[in-house]
C-alpha cells in the first residue's frame, strides 16, 4: 500500500510495480489482486496486463494520513519542534496531508502554538523534503483567531492530527 500512499493519482501494473518496489512480479500480482478484494483498489484488464488504482474512500484516505503521520514521526520533526520552541502547547499537522488527500508535490501545513520558537518553514522543509506551510501563534493569538476567523480554527481542529501537546482549543 505503501506506494498507493506515495502516489495516490497513479495507475500502474503489476509489473510496473513489480518492478518500482522490487518485489517480484507474482508478489506484486498477488498483493495487488487481494487489495482489490478487500476493497482498497480497482482494476481494469487491458490487453496484455492488468491496471490498478486507488479507489478513493474513507478508509484509503484516513490510512494515508496516518501514514504521512507515520512518516513525519519517523524523521524525528517533533523532537526538534519541542527543543526549539518554549511553552508549546500544541504541534499539528493539517490539511491535505491530514486529510489524506495530499499528492506528491503537495506541502505539508503545520500549526505550532508555542509561547515562542525558533522553528522556520524552511528548516522543517529541509527536514522532510517536502514545501512546508507553518502557522505560528502564542495561545493568545490562537484564542483570538478563534474569534476573528471561525472556519479556519474549526477545520484546523477537526482535521487535524497532534503531532505534540493537545489539540489547542480556545
Amino acid at each position: 500500500m505503501s506506494y498507493f500512499f506515495l502516489h495516490p493519482r497513479d495507475s500502474v501494473h503489476g509489473r510496473e510495480l513489480a518492478r518500482r518496489t522490487g518485489l517480484s512480479a507474482a508478489t506484486a500480482f498477488r498483493a495487488l489482486k487481494a487489495l482489490v478484494r478487500q476493497g482498497w483498489l480497482s482494476e481494469r484488464a487491458e490487453r496484455h496486463a492488468t491496471l490498478f488504482w486507488v479507489r478513493e474512500s474513507p478508509a484509503f484516505k484516513a490510512a494515508k494520513a496516518a501514514f504521512s503521520v507515520a512518516r513525519i514521526v519517523d524523521t524525528g520533526l517533533s523532537d526538534q519542534v519541542a527543543s526549539d520552541s518554549k511553552g508549546l502547547h500544541a504541534f499539528l499537522l493539517f490539511g491535505s496531508a491530514a486529510r489524506g488527500e495530499d499528492g506528491p508535490g503537495s506541502d505539508y501545513d503545520f500549526l505550532l502554538v508555542a509561547d515562542s520558537t525558533s522553528v522556520s518553514a524552511s528548516r522543517l522543509s529541509e527536514r522532510l523534503g517536502r514545501d512546508v506551510n507553518l502557522k505560528v501563534f502564542s495561545m493568545s493569538e490562537w484564542v483570538a483567531l478563534a474569534r476573528l476567523n471561525p472556519a479556519f480554527y474549526r477545520d484546523v481542529l477537526t482535521y487535524s492530527w497532534v503531532l505534540l501537546g493537545q489539540k489547542p482549543v480556545a
